[in-house]
């Protein structure tokens, strides 16, 4: 049997009703009307009656439910620990490392991001978006001061760093998902001509880069307990430079899945709690 079919009346029977069952699947109410009928044709029962202008469930769905009830609780359980998929920058995989969903570095392009989106290749992604695409919706998740790494013993900068002396050290940076364009060149007011010595591949390439050596590199306040361990130090910037605004990007189809719902809402729980 196909288990859409037994999802799609689970959904109805909760909501009492076709129209509130697709708007929480996803789809129209005449494909949750039809898959009703399909199960009524398998099963040879009526599963729902009209009485005025609502449904109400038949004694035989109302049996189905007694025995699908703990198997709904158990599936939902596993899929919302295990199957839900989501993009993740670095600074947020520490953050969802014991959440039991599974993560994967995103993509560098937001355009490949909004097509695995909506091709559902993956659920959600955590990110900064530059662009809008009419099928995926934004929510906001939280907000990011950048800071300045350097190293511990770095022989020319103490506790607070000019914009004279940030220009004259060498710099390490880190390619955006944005057209390749570097972290300090999007949120500085005023960027001038830096001397990058590395592009690293990763926020934890960049700043290992930076212990080692006498260069210098941008970071989030959310990455300075997770690199501890390397002998850093971190500094107030010396230019004005906008918080990243970071957002759960996802499927318009899934704004109102009860399941999607609650996977937004543990994800904005864990990162925001931090």
């Amino acid at each position: 049997m196909d288990l859409n079919l037994l999802s799609t009346f689970i959904q109805v029977y909760n909501c009492k009703s076709y129209t509130k069952a697709s708007v929480e699947i996803g789809i129209s109410q005449a494909a949750v009307s039809q898959r009703i009928k399909q199960l009524e044709q398998q099963l040879g029962a009526a599963l729902f009656i009209r009485k005025g202008r609502s449904i109400e469930p038949t004694s035989q769905a109302n049996y189905m439910m007694t025995k699908l009830a703990p198997a709904e609780n158990l599936v939902r359980e596993a899929l919302y620990e295990v199957g839900y998929k989501v993009y993740v920058q670095e600074q947020f995989a520490y953050d969802l490392a014991n959440s039991g969903l599974h993560l994967v570095d995103a993509p560098h392009s937001q355009m490949q991001i909004f097509e695995d989106l909506r091709n559902r290749k993956v659920d959600l992604a955590i990110d900064f978006v530059t662009a809008n695409d009419p099928s995926i919706v934004s929510e906001p998740l939280c907000s990011d001061k950048m800071i300045i790494a350097l190293a511990n013993d770095h022989p020319r900068i103490g506790d607070e760093l000019t914009e004279e002396q940030y220009y004259n050290e060498q710099h390490v940076t880190i390619k955006t998902r944005r057209q390749d364009i570097d972290t300090f060149t999007i949120l500085a007011e005023n960027p001038a001509p830096r001397d990058i010595v590395f592009n690293a591949g990763s926020m934890s390439a960049q700043l290992t880069y930076v212990a080692n050596s006498e260069a210098l590199g941008l970071t989030t306040e959310r990455m300075k307990k997770y690199v501890q361990a390397l002998g850093l130090r971190f500094v107030e910037p010396p230019i004005k430079l906008i918080n990243v605004e970071f957002q759960l990007l996802f499927h318009r189809a899934n704004l109102n899945n009860k399941a999607h719902k609650e996977l937004r809402a543990k994800v904005k729980q864990l990162i925001q709690a931090v």
